[in-house]
């Protein structure tokens, strides 16, 4: 782990403070840590927690800092909604499927709308055109369901927890904290499903695809957390 990395964990601990120039240091040095691993002083404060557990979520589902900023009450409304209708288990692939599907629907309804709505004496002008953009549509979205089954499965979510590539399992109840972390600008394009986890120190990291995902994917984790959390009460 990083000091960078170790920084994100440090909004969390008690000893923590914001110094001019210098952004968030450690209290009791006044310095950014540039400790490996955990920090032998780290003391965590559950409603801090919860603060930055709602922030991380508002800047996953904001896409970018200073756009819109959606209400955290909204996100648990969207989670308690995942985890009352999600699947018993859920597959997440190494595929940006979002792409496929997006673009295969839009061709598809795009060619069925306007092939509805136009007059028969446009119809023979239209037909041509449009049922190409309609068999293209179709085309781009089978071929999605090719290659999305052709590709490797990362991991498999249910109620009870997570199931690596490997077959390696983490119950839901080890897991402290998920949040995404992009690939940084060289691979942005790439995104990781991070996992805080009891007796790890440094987070396990799960790639998943970049467009459209990242926020469903945490939306999906943390409505598995719940239901775990619920079955556990």
């Amino acid at each position: 782990m990083t000091p960078e990395d170790r920084l994100e964990f440090c909004r969390l601990c008690w000893h923590r403070r914001f110094l001019a120039g210098e952004g968030i240091v450690c209290g009791l040095t006044n310095v950014k840590p540039q400790f490996e691993g955990r920090c032998p002083d780290y003391v965590e404060e559950d409603y801090e927690r919860k603060l930055y557990e709602e922030n991380l979520f508002d800047r996953v589902i904001n896409g970018h800092e200073g756009s819109f900023r959606s209400q955290y009450p909204t996100h648990l409304w969207w989670i308690a909604l995942f985890s009352r209708y999600l699947p018993p288990q859920l597959t997440l692939r190494a595929l940006d499927l979002f792409q496929y599907a997006m673009m295969g629907i839009f061709l598809f309804l795009l060619g069925v709308v306007v092939i509805v709505h136009v007059t028969p004496s446009q119809l023979h002008q239209l037909f041509v055109g449009f049922a190409f953009v309609v068999l293209a549509g179709w085309v781009v979205y089978q071929q999605g369901r090719k290659v999305w089954y052709r590709a490797p499965v990362v991991a498999t979510l249910d109620h009870h927890g997570i199931i690596f590539q490997g077959g390696q399992y983490l119950p839901w109840q080890d897991v402290e904290l998920a949040y995404i972390q992009s690939g940084g600008w060289r691979n942005s394009r790439r995104y990781f499903l991070k996992l805080k986890c009891l007796g790890r120190v440094e987070p396990i990291a799960v790639p998943i695809a970049a467009i459209g995902m990242p926020a469903l994917v945490l939306t999906c984790v943390e409505a598995y957390r719940e239901r775990a959390r619920q079955r556990v009460s």
